[in-house]
C-alpha cells in the first residue's frame, strides 16, 4: 500500500470518527435533553426559607431539561416540583449568592 493511500484512509477514518462523536454529542445534549437546568420558582417567606433579591422571594430548583420543558410549557413549575420531579433548594446561609439574602418565617414572627 502506498503512503498516499494510507494517508487518505487515516484522514477518512478521522473525519468519520469526528462526525460520529459530534452527532452523538448533539443527540445526547439537544435531542434527549440529558442536562440539568437551575431555575427559580415562587416562594412564600411566611412558611419557608426563601431567597430575596430586593424584587422577589424565590427558591431554586434543579431539574432535567426535559422536565423543564414540560413545566415551563404549562407555566407551572411550582406545582410540577411539588410532585417530586425536581430538587428544591431553600435558602440557607451556605446557599446565598452575592446580592441575595435569606428570609423566612422567623422574620415574620410566625
Amino acid at each position: 500500500m502506498k503512503p498516499k493511500d494510507l494517508n487518505k484512509i487515516i484522514f477518512a477514518a478521522s473525519v468519520s470518527v469526528l462526525v460520529l462523536v459530534s452527532g452523538w454529542g448533539y443527540f445526547y445534549v439537544v435531542v434527549s435533553q440529558k442536562f440539568l437546568i437551575k431555575t427559580t420558582i415562587n416562594c412564600d417567606p411566611a412558611v419557608e426559607a426563601c431567597f430575596y433579591d430586593s424584587q422577589s422571594f424565590y427558591k431554586y430548583t434543579l431539574m432535567s431539561a426535559e422536565d423543564y420543558g414540560l413545566c415551563s410549557a404549562r407555566d407551572d413549575c411550582y406545582d410540577f416540583c411539588r410532585t417530586g420531579n425536581c430538587r428544591i433548594t431553600y435558602c440557607t446561609e451556605d446557599e446565598v449568592e452575592e446580592g441575595e439574602t435569606c428570609t423566612g418565617p422567623e422574620e415574620f414572627n410566625i
